[in-house]
């Protein structure tokens, strides 16, 4: 895994990884924790430009998450992500719900098309959120969606 060319060294006991550009999952789970301060990373926000990745150890875990009893492993915060698979064999993947075995490539996630987005929020946050965003849109549009590119590894390109 690389996060803005930076190589990230992935826990073993991590079973998934989940890269995210909104603050939830499955149905508003705050896999990130939010609430959590954090100095090595800056909370998640939808007009940031960057992704989240978060590593679960398990279904167990995933489900603990949920009924708020623990979160997810942060593992890194960044604008453009490449996954390289170091195994021959093929992997389950899930890209928004459809799941496939992907066989050994190389896949990209960075920013694609841009939008403005509308979010209703409250108190200090609007106040927060406005100045950020304010700053955020005179550097860079917001990037949901991201693009998604796989390219098929060298050695099983040659072989076909």
């Amino acid at each position: 895994l690389y996060v803005d060319e930076k190589k990230i060294k992935i826990s073993k006991k991590l079973e998934s990884l989940v890269f995210l550009n909104l603050s939830s999952y499955a149905g508003g789970t705050d896999l990130w924790n939010a609430a959590k301060e954090d100095i090595n990373y800056s909370n998640p926000s939808l007009c940031d430009g960057l992704l989240e990745v978060v590593g679960t150890s398990g279904t167990f875990h995933l489900g603990a998450i949920q009924l708020n009893l623990a979160s997810g492993e942060r593992v890194a915060q960044g604008a453009n992500i490449l996954i390289k698979f170091e195994t021959n064999k093929s992997i389950p993947v899930q890209v928004d719900g459809e799941p496939w075995l992907q066989e050994p490539a190389e896949i990209h996630i960075s920013p694609a098309h841009s939008a403005n987005m509308l979010y209703c929020v409250t108190g200090k946050e609007l106040s927060k959120d406005i100045k950020n965003s304010h700053t955020t849109n005179q550097q860079q549009q917001s990037t949901t969606p991201s693009a998604i590119q796989i390219q098929q590894s060298q050695s099983q390109s040659q072989s076909q």
